[in-house]
C-alpha cells in the first residue's frame, strides 16, 4: 500500500514498473525489482564485528563462549 506521496516520489525510480488497468488507465501495482547484481546475496552470516562467540564441544560444557580474536597481553593497548 502506497499514499500519493509516496507514489510521485517512485515515479522517478529507475526500478519501479507500474500496472494499470487497459480500459480505466486506474493504477492496480507497482512492481520494484533489483538493480544491482549482488542485491539481495547474502553475505556473510552473522555479524562480523561481534567478538564472541558460542563455542560449545565435547570438552567445552554447556553455554560457553570464546573469543573470535585474541586481544593480546592485559593492559597492551592498540
Amino acid at each position: 500500500m502506497a499514499d500519493a506521496g509516496r507514489v510521485r516520489q517512485l515515479e522517478t525510480a529507475a526500478n519501479a514498473d507500474f500496472v494499470v488497468e487497459r480500459r480505466t488507465g486506474k493504477l492496480l501495482r507497482i512492481v520494484l525489482s533489483s538493480l544491482g547484481e549482488d542485491y539481495g546475496r547474502r553475505g556473510r552470516a552473522g555479524n562480523p564485528q561481534k567478538d564472541v562467540y558460542r563455542a560449545e564441544s565435547a570438552d567445552n560444557p554447556l553455554n560457553v563462549w570464546a573469543f573470535k580474536r585474541q586481544c593480546g597481553p592485559a593492559g597492551e593497548h592498540r
